[in-house]
């Protein structure tokens, strides 16, 4: 602001008008409105002049452009600039109190604050939320920011390009591909039997660089057997999450495999027909019998109800037969 101080200690005060951003190039722009009683029902143009780094972070600086104090306002003439500021940790959009007497002077008046972590470009309007900074404004902006467009940052950290299912050995891989992606911190890939009740499965980190892709895979080692589903959950930096599409895959598997934890024996077999499992003595002598319904997966058998020694189970499932042995150490 220039020529004309506002509101309390000296300070000039200015209201935002209409913002537009592009990408870190410095021909990027944010076009700006916003705290209209200090700055004027008018647009701001604001160009990429450089950035500012925190902890290896680089982020985007946008000020008014050229300086060169023309664009009038309530205040007098008017010089704004969005930029980060590491020390307080978080985007500011900052006023010029110097006039055009001399270099811009950003440093005394603040007129809006966002704290979401953002990179390389500014918060949109709805991502995080701009704050009139009453200290320095006296609380005469009589808006807030109205626009705010341009090279902003989007509040989608991900853009995704497909998930996908395929069966490995016994287990199942997803693998998953995004266009872009900003402030992503970690996937974590959740399953499902019934596509309603999810179970965490594993988590990975994100790994694209800002505003690229990458793509991505993770294997759930099963053994499964008929529908699951499956999800993936994308997680900010600043803890926020989103959701991939449900991806679902149907495995007609007809392998038994078994596992036994001492207690408990379990036939995993998918019963793509229906049909029994028996289990047998080295005499042949039948000793349990089970029929089982089409879609069933996995069969428990209370091991410490049999001796020591090895057995044989038959599984019949449709015109499927297959046989395994079974030895219980109890």
């Amino acid at each position: 602001m220039k020529n004309n101080k506002l509101l309390g200690q000296g300070k000039a005060f200015l209201v935002l008008g209409m913002l537009s951003f592009s990408l870190c190039s410095l021909e990027a722009q944010i076009t700006y409105r916003g705290c209209t009683g200090i700055l004027g029902a008018q647009d701001f143009t604001l160009s990429n002049t450089g950035t500012v780094s925190d902890g290896g972070t680089d982020r985007n600086t946008y000020e008014s452009t050229p300086s060169d104090f023309a664009q009038s306002c309530p205040a007098g003439v008017c010089e704004i600039q969005v930029i980060w500021s590491a020390g307080n940790t978080r985007w500011e959009i900052q006023l010029d109190t110097d006039g055009p007497l001399g270099t811009p002077n950003y440093t005394n008046a603040i007129l809006f604050y966002n704290t979401s972590a953002s990179y390389p470009n500014p918060p949109s309007l709805d991502l995080g939320t701009w704050t009139e900074d009453v200290a320095s404004t006296g609380g005469t902006c009589a808006t807030g920011v109205t626009t705010f467009s341009g090279d902003v940052q989007s509040t989608l950290p991900v853009v995704w390009a497909d998930v996908r299912l395929r069966e490995v050995g016994l287990g199942i891989e997803l693998q998953w591909a995004t266009l872009a992606e900003l402030n992503n911190a970690y996937y974590e890939v959740e399953r499902s039997k019934n596509g309603l009740d999810y179970a965490f499965a594993g988590k990975l980190a994100g790994r694209a660089e800002p505003g690229s892709g990458a793509s991505y895979s993770f294997l759930d080692p099963g053994p499964f057997y008929g529908r699951w589903y499956y999800r993936i959950r994308q997680v900010d930096l600043d803890g926020t999450s989103s959701y991939s599409a449900v991806e679902q895959i149907d495995l007609h598997r007809t392998p038994m495999h078994i596992s036994d934890n001492g207690q408990e024996m379990v036939i995993h077999h998918y019963f793509r027909y229906g049909g029994s499992i028996q289990l047998r003595n080295l005499s042949g002598q039948i000793l349990l019998e089970q029929t089982l319904a089409a879609g069933t997966e996995a069969v428990p058998i209370p091991a410490a109800t049999f001796a020591a020694g090895l057995y044989t189970i038959l599984v019949e499932d449709g015109p499927v037969q297959q046989v395994r042995k079974w030895l219980n150490m109890d």
